[in-house]
């Protein structure tokens, strides 16, 4: 595989046989001992569409009151099912559908253990275009207003769910990424089907600290830069999650597939969905295998798209893997230049690099606990931000003409790539870091860092790919 030559490197077939659905699906848990668990999301016949099933509970625009198995509001219905399992004490998969409509409110899955049985939980409804989950929610909005905003929505929530609210309503500052999401699922096993997602936040919430606050706003009074992360979907730890027919729709940040936790990871599987947004849109730490999917960059606000940020860690086997999927814009001015680009790999919690000559005088960047650069010129990057390396496999899909067909991946707080292939440098910054496609990208970059044998990279595998394509067909006009 060409990796230095080339900047869309590409897979060898036997190398692309290893990307299948069923063996990206195979390990889960911890990062370099993930333990052999097969799991094959198709062999479920309601989800693939060739069963019927009853619902144990149903939520509706108009909720019957005499009916304990029937409720206005999603939430109320995943709580009514807790509340449901825990009384019978059944680890059996519960059901709720959701009848035509749209349903406004933040919807919260825990993880559910009967007699140490993970419960798991179907959200499901008939059509997509018809049925939807809308709230407004961003990373900068203040924990005041977000529990302003949704203390009575949770009021009457189960304690699991509590749970995962309260720490968030309890912040002493912005709420941040991990907590901007419409629908977050923590729930073991959980299947959703038929829904369509939508964050509507506008990217429109003024930051002070964005160029100087000075920001620029488009005619749709749409700020163009600065951290406008708003969240449709956060998958947060989940394992075996399993999402069919969904369509889900943000700006910046659209899917995140959180780890566990530190060195860990999970999975999920994507099948028949259409996923949108700009900056970084499908992004995190990990396994996720997505096939005929559409996913569409948004250029109505961005110059610049990146559709997806993988912060996979160097030992895990497997990160983010397209396949047969279409890759689509939304026939904007910006998309129609052909330079969004297919990805970035998310250089997770990065404060100072030890990539490229900085220009600060007596810059250091040493190896440590924590990455931090609170004195500089003196900093520190941890194992776990140098290992968040990022991979994404993309095979037999059709790429359109809005991403930069001669260098479709991107570096992080770098330069850019003309059409032409041409590189168009930009300064320096302490956060920066090139492609990687593999490890011998990673140990050529870092040959002169002082603290680089400490990292044993010599010892990794070597015919890992981290970023690659196979069979992919590059769509114009």
């Amino acid at each position: 595989m060409q990796n230095n030559k080339a900047r869309r490197p590409q897979l060898s077939t036997s190398q692309a046989q290893q990307f299948s659905a069923i063996k990206v699906l195979e390990y889960t848990g911890e990062i370099g001992a993930e333990r052999f668990d097969p799991w094959d999301p198709e062999g479920d016949d309601f989800m693939r569409g060739r069963a019927s099933i009853k619902a144990d509970f149903l939520v509706s625009t108009v909720a019957d009151q005499n009916s304990k198995t029937q409720f206005s509001s999603i939430q109320a219905a995943v709580d009514a099912a807790i509340y449901s399992a825990i009384k019978k004490q059944s680890s059996a998969r519960i059901y709720i559908k959701i009848d035509r409509g749209s349903y406004q409110g933040l919807v919260f899955v825990p993880k559910l253990e009967i007699n140490n049985q993970c419960v798991p939980i179907t959200l499901f409804a008939d059509d997509a275009n018809a049925t939807s989950i809308v709230e407004n929610i961003d990373a900068q909005m203040p924990a005041t207003e977000f529990a302003r905003r949704f203390a009575e929505h949770f009021a009457a929530s189960h304690s699991l769910v509590q749970e995962m609210y309260l720490p968030i309503a309890q912040l002493k500052a912005e709420i941040s990424t991990f907590n901007a999401s419409v629908l977050r699922i923590a729930n073991e096993g959980f299947q959703l089907k038929g829904v369509r997602v939508i964050n509507s936040y506008h990217c429109d919430r003024f930051l002070p600290n964005a160029s100087g606050g000075q920001q620029l706003k488009n005619s749709a009074g749409q700020f163009l830069d600065g951290q406008h992360q708003a969240v449709a979907l956060l998958i947060a730890g989940a394992d075996k999650v399993h999402v069919a027919d969904v369509q889900l729709s943000s700006f910046q940040d659209t899917l995140f597939l959180r780890e566990p936790g530190p060195f860990e990871t999970a999975r999920s599987y994507f099948k028949n969905c259409f996923i949108e947004g700009d900056i970084d849109f499908i992004f995190g730490q990990t396994t996720a295998f997505f096939t005929q999917c559409e996913i569409r960059s948004r250029g109505t606000r961005a110059t610049m798209t990146y559709m997806s940020a993988p912060s996979t860690n160097i030992d895990a086997k497997y990160g983010l893997v397209f396949d047969d999927c279409d890759f689509t814009h939304d026939g904007s001015e910006n998309a129609l230049k052909g330079v969004f680009s297919l990805g970035r790999q998310w250089f997770e919690g990065v404060r100072c690099t030890p990539y490229s000559q900085s220009p600060i005088v007596d810059y250091q960047c040493k190896l440590g606990v924590i990455s931090q650069y609170d004195s500089p010129p003196i900093g520190s990057i941890s194992r776990k931000t140098i290992f968040s390396v990022g991979k994404c496999i993309i095979l037999h899909s059709r790429i359109g003409e809005h991403i930069n067909f001669s260098a479709p991946w991107s570096e992080w707080s770098g330069g850019e790539f003309s059409t032409a292939g041409v590189y168009l440098s930009a300064a320096w910054k302490t956060r920066f870091r090139p492609v990687q496609y593999c490890l011998d990208d990673m140990i050529g970059h870092l040959e002169n860092w002082v603290d680089a044998p400490l990292l044993t990279l010599e010892k990794r595998d070597k015919t890992a790919t981290w970023i690659a394509e196979y069979q992919n067909t590059d769509v114009s006009g």
